[in-house]
């Protein structure tokens, strides 16, 4: 009987444990705090619902991740999820996908010296000849106020001078 006591002991004390752990990883994704949770939910993976909670902890993670503008990371986490086919993770797989795309892009295009080094220039300098500037990079503040769009591309009219026209 002796040893029956101490194992039924050594069973409640296992599951208040897993119990504790359980709620902790509850509250810590309550607190954004994603990656703590998962850790100890992968613990207890078989106590109660803990699998589900890791994927749940893993999609809010990733979500904030994506927040943060960390795609890789993110991607990651919605590859895994999205095989799963748990909850919008698809979407988001496209999503992030679409904008590592969009930030490689745009870090070749700062490699470009011309990126760099844009002519700025006033509309009376521009307005003496304007052809020297065909094919050039040219930065302009102001405000659009005309877009016409064909199969060659877009045409902007902007608004450069302040006060006055000219």
């Amino acid at each position: 009987t002796g040893y029956k006591e101490v194992e039924d002991i050594i069973n409640k004390c296992t599951l208040h444990i897993k119990e504790q752990k359980y709620l902790l990883a509850y509250k810590l994704m309550r607190k954004g705090k994603f990656s703590e949770a998962i850790n100890l939910l992968q613990e207890i993976q078989t106590y109660k619902k803990a699998r589900e909670l890791i994927k749940e902890a893993k999609y809010r993670k990733a979500i904030q991740l994506y927040q943060k503008r960390k795609y890789e990371d993110a991607l990651t986490l919605f590859n895994e999820l999205s095989e799963q086919n748990y909850k919008k993770s698809l979407w988001y797989r496209k999503r992030t996908q679409k904008k590592i795309e969009e930030e490689k892009e745009i870090a070749r295009c700062m490699k470009l010296e011309l990126y760099h080094k844009p002519e700025r220039l006033e509309y009376k300098v521009i307005k003496k000849n304007p052809d020297r500037y065909v094919n050039k990079y040219v930065k302009f503040i102001g405000k659009v106020f005309n877009i016409q769009e064909d199969q060659n591309g877009s045409f902007l009219q902007v608004h450069v001078t302040r006060l006055r026209y000219g």
